[in-house]
């Protein structure tokens, strides 16, 4: 199932996110419930941006100013994005965790599920800790030097620097109440806060 979440209106903490496109969405280990928080969801998606290089907040990205623009000044990309979430997302803690992808693989579902990375498609709950604790999983790509396909979370963009806002702007979207943005489009968001989780190269994001 493919559909679309384009935002009309943006606070300025997100307004780079465009629109969202959600490639697919499946239950979780076939709606197994996990604690309080119930069965989980895992979603697909691909995140369109556009952002300003004229902006305070995006003078630090190396190169931005070189970058191509559009008719409207703004330099576009897109990255892949990956989450896990409550099926009602009431029941989930208010958490998101951001996993911080190593070379386009997730790594927090190995590390506190202990889920194999071979496996992590065909069972990613493991053991269960984060979805039974109610956390929101969320993987959105920020390396643009890798090759497409299947289980790869990356960017698709023209410099490095852009994978550091894709993921500045994502987690804000994500985290974004009221005024009708809702959560992938369709859901109120009730995340609260957020912490990243990286290993190796991506552990010094």
């Amino acid at each position: 199932m493919r559909f679309a979440a384009v935002l009309l209106a943006a606070a300025p903490a997100f307004a780079a996110v465009t629109g969202v496109w959600v490639e697919t969405r499946a239950d979780v280990s076939g709606r197994r419930p996990f604690g309080l928080a119930g069965p989980y969801e895992r979603i697909e998606a691909t995140v369109r941006f556009a952002i300003d290089p004229a902006n305070p907040a995006n003078r630090a990205i190396v190169g931005l100013d070189q970058a191509p623009r559009n008719g409207s000044g703004m330099v576009e990309f897109s990255a892949d994005l990956t989450v896990y979430k409550p099926s009602d997302p009431r029941r989930g803690n208010g958490t998101l965790l951001v996993d911080i992808v190593n070379r386009g693989s997730m790594t927090a579902l190995a590390a506190f599920q202990f889920t194999s990375r071979a496996a992590q498609d065909r069972d990613p709950a493991g053991d269960g800790f984060l979805f039974e604790q109610g956390f929101t999983v969320a993987a959105v790509g920020w390396q643009y030097d890798l090759k497409p396909g299947p289980g790869v979370v990356r960017l698709d963009g023209t410099i490095p620097g852009l994978g550091f806002a894709a993921a500045r702007d994502v987690v804000a979207y994500l985290k974004r109440d009221g005024s009708g943005i809702h959560l992938l489009g369709d859901q109120p968001s009730f995340l609260k806060r957020a912490m990243g989780f990286g290993v190796s190269q991506s552990g010094r994001f």
